[in-house]
């Protein structure tokens, strides 16, 4: 399949146009199903490219996630100024909003008899002797060849209506309460402060045993590279003393201020296009979870929202070709209800380019980031040797928190990123009992 290269003028144009300039939509994807029987089988076979387009799509693509929207945020440009405003969702007749979903929300077991996935061979001829080879690609037929649950078993743990009214109030009122109170520190610090080194930070670190006198005079005459664990290690000292830097701090009229305000939020940004068809049809939970799944299949979910929220697609500035959507992209809009953590399309190709290489899922689920940026660098980048070929795996600091720097801009100026809060076994919610949590957790 050749691959189709977006439309970055259409796209440009968009972003230019669109309703509601810069806006941006915050959503927070849980673990929980919200739809059933989304299995691989001889007849709906699923193919993937190479292993890290399986692991993708896989959690993914064919991952029927329970996502609760968490609102917007506006900007309103006072001269050269971008102030944020964040308008959350309420949840104040959560009760009648669960009664409208079709589905039982359920959480997927292990399955016992899973076996791992395989690169398929097949044979060629090659000087005349039939050999078999493989490109690396798969095709999955077996629900065996997934490691959860694809569909409601008998020992799969359905959710009832408190553990659902519960579980939503917790994730909902804690998250909505960390956006707030970030756009409120910004408000009181006047922009984004980041975290930076300087001189005198080296010879504290160097007066503590952290580092050696051979890195602090390495460091200050930049000789030395630092490594990301040291990285860590050097910005959790920060933290825990809340000492951020003044001089790097981004204002809201710095030209680079929705940049980087972006980027710290990307673990909440819903994918442009399914944010601003949330707006639009102002629910409070991903579309998929009011589509019946014993009356539409899995694969024919995105016709089935072209249909049903053809007005709001219009309004959105998307057209209408034949039966399907265009997006921004010149994409069929090919979306099937479930929330993607992705922030790549709130900005113009030209003006952040991007090499054209998929990260692994776990990038999009803690940085909202699906393309490898050229600029965009975290010290929480751990790399592995498997198969003898490197891996990037994405691991939190000691304090559970993840950095990020713009070098374009600014290097060795770092920003934290906001990460989505979950109930875990000490702040049950109510109706849940500790297996539940973990499980729901450990997906």
């Amino acid at each position: 399949m050749r691959y189709k290269k977006p439309n970055t003028k259409k796209h440009e144009h968009f972003l230019q146009t669109r309703k509601e300039p810069n806006a941006l939509y915050l959503g927070v994807n849980t673990n929980i199903k919200c739809f059933n029987n989304i299995c691989p089988s001889e007849k709906h076979y699923w193919y993937f490219f190479n292993h890290i387009d399986l692991e993708n799509k896989i959690n993914i693509t064919y991952n029927p996630k329970f996502g609760v929207y968490l609102g917007k945020i506006t900007f309103d440009k006072k001269g050269n100024k971008l102030i944020p405003e964040y308008i959350s969702t309420s949840i104040e007749n959560l009760e009648e909003e669960v009664k409208k979903i079709k589905n039982p929300l359920w959480i997927a077991e292990k399955n016992d008899d899973y076996v791992k996935p395989e690169p398929f061979f097949f044979e060629d001829n090659i000087f005349g002797k039939k050999v078999k080879i493989t490109r690396d690609n798969y095709r999955l037929t077996n629900p065996n060849n997934l490691e959860y649950q694809c569909k409601i078993e008998k020992n799969t743990i359905i959710l009832n209506q408190e553990q659902i009214i519960s579980y939503v109030k917790e994730i909902h009122s804690k998250n909505v309460k960390i956006i707030q109170e970030y756009i409120e520190q910004i408000y009181k610090d006047n922009g984004i402060k980041p975290y930076a080194f300087d001189d005198e930070f080296y010879e504290e670190l160097g007066d503590l045993g952290i580092i050696t006198q051979r890195q602090v005079e390495g460091f200050k005459s930049d000789r030395l590279i630092k490594k990301n664990s040291l990285l860590l290690t050097m910005l959790d000292y920060l933290a825990r003393q809340d000492r951020k830097s003044k001089d790097y701090l981004i204002t809201f009229d710095d030209e680079y201020f929705y940049d980087y305000f972006v980027f710290s939020l990307g673990g909440f940004m819903l994918k442009l296009s399914q944010g601003m068809l949330q707006n639009e049809i102002n629910s409070l939970f991903n579309p998929a979870v009011y589509i019946d799944d014993t009356k539409v299949n899995y694969k024919d979910l995105s016709e089935n929202l072209n249909k049903h929220y053809e007005k709001e697609l219009l309004n959105m500035g998307f057209e209408k070709k034949g039966s399907y959507f265009v997006d921004y992209f010149d994409y069929s809009f090919n979306y099937k209800g479930f929330f993607e953590i992705n922030l790549d399309d709130y900005f113009p190709n030209n003006l952040h380019s991007k090499t054209m290489v998929k990260l692994k899922y776990n990038n999009e689920i803690n940085f909202g980031i699906k393309y490898k940026y050229n600029f965009v660098e975290t010290p929480n980048i751990l790399y592995t040797k498997k198969n003898n070929q490197m891996e990037e795996f994405y691991i939190p600091s000691t304090l559970g928190k993840y950095y990020f720097q713009i070098s374009r801009y600014h290097n060795e100026v770092f920003f934290e990123l906001l990460k989505p809060y979950y109930p875990d076994i000490k702040n049950l919610p109510k109706g849940w009992c500790k297996e539940m949590i973990e499980k729901s957790n450990n997906l």
